[in-house]
């Protein structure tokens, strides 16, 4: 009788310890199917490039990092900047179930914030370049440190004046990009102790070439004490050097200015402008793709943040400079009106 007993225990001891083991197996199996369905690289991923405005070379570098891979790229534009449609494209891109998003943090506003971490909860990792949201869930920025460049763009200041007084006026996209705020708040630091130059005003031009024209005009023929500008974003790069040879000012002017211009290269060559900010358009969306890739492959990526270079060019640079404002034509834009 107790041998029978015994081979009874026995049998169930045994029956326990392999539904344990059953059971655990399952369960490893099932969070090892779920962690390879978040990271792995499928058949066919589709990402998603949202740009402010037209960035071919952001464009290129993301198909370049992505062209021995299986993955459907769609660009999306817009004809000028606006932060709600561009938060309506991130959100479309939601819905349809994207794999990947990147794009710009051009607004640090709580409903910017709120479509970042949404892209997040559905599992769908999204990369910040050219501006950061530190605060959101973007998986990483890839991009320029834009306080250390408004500091340089300083310092270019200091340089070009020497014992000149400077009355500067500095044009920005808008006050509320993160990289607009940062490259006033760095140039505005290292001026803080110079004595002979100071920031008169800030013209929100909205990367808009008509409105920057106007504003440039309306300033410059009611305040003729303006000398210089620190032309913190692209467009105006451009713009305000027309608007100079059109009017034809009797005082010289000192130009420090920042986007990837022909025209802002040509003006430091001849000398119209002191400095240029050369940005690496490509190289931020190459590096952002290449985060995604690791993303999916459950790799490491390389930080939080990943700065890239940004060349301050003066005369004795721009000579070696040319064609980069090419536009890649094979890249297939849709376009936000």
């Amino acid at each position: 009788m107790e041998r029978r007993k015994r081979q009874i225990y026995w049998a169930v001891g045994t029956f326990l310890i392999v539904l344990l083991y059953s059971i655990t197996a399952v369960v490893f199996l099932k969070n090892g199917s779920e962690e390879k369905k978040r990271h792995s690289v499928k058949e066919e991923k589709k990402i998603t490039f949202i740009s402010p405005l037209r960035w071919d070379l952001c464009a290129k570098g993301i198909e370049d990092a992505m062209k021995s891979s299986d993955i459907d790229i769609k660009h999306i534009m817009f004809s000028k900047l606006d932060g709600s449609k561009q938060i309506d494209a991130i959100r479309s891109a939601i819905y349809a179930g994207v794999d990947g998003i990147i794009t710009a943090g051009m607004e640090e506003d709580d409903e910017f914030v709120q479509v970042i971490d949404e892209a997040w909860e559905k599992d769908i990792p999204l990369v910040l370049i050219d501006t950061d949201i530190p605060k959101s869930r973007r998986i990483c920025y890839v991009g320029t440190d834009n306080y250390s460049a408004g500091m340089q763009a300083g310092n270019d200041m200091i340089d070009a004046a020497g014992e000149k007084e400077l009355r500067v006026a500095v044009v920005v996209s808008n006050l509320v990009s993160s990289n607009q705020k940062e490259r006033v708040r760095g140039f505005e630091d290292i001026l803080t102790n110079i004595d002979n130059i100071s920031v008169e005003t800030i013209l929100e031009g909205q990367s808009n070439d008509i409105l920057i024209r106007t504003m440039v005009t309306d300033l410059l023929k009611k305040d003729d004490q303006i000398n210089a500008f620190y032309l913190a974003e692209g467009h105006a790069s451009s713009v305000v050097g027309e608007v100079l040879e059109e009017l034809d000012l009797d005082r010289e002017f000192t130009i420090v200015s920042f986007g990837i211009s022909d025209y802002a290269i040509e003006k430091v060559r001849d000398g119209s402008y002191f400095s240029n900010f050369y940005q690496q358009f490509y190289e931020m969306g190459y590096q952002a793709a290449e985060c995604l890739l690791l993303y999916y492959e459950g790799e490491k990526l390389p930080g939080d943040i990943i700065y890239t270079e940004v060349q301050d060019i003066r005369k004795e640079q721009a000579g070696e400079m040319s064609g980069v404002t090419k536009k890649e034509e094979e890249i297939v834009w849709q376009t936000y009106y």
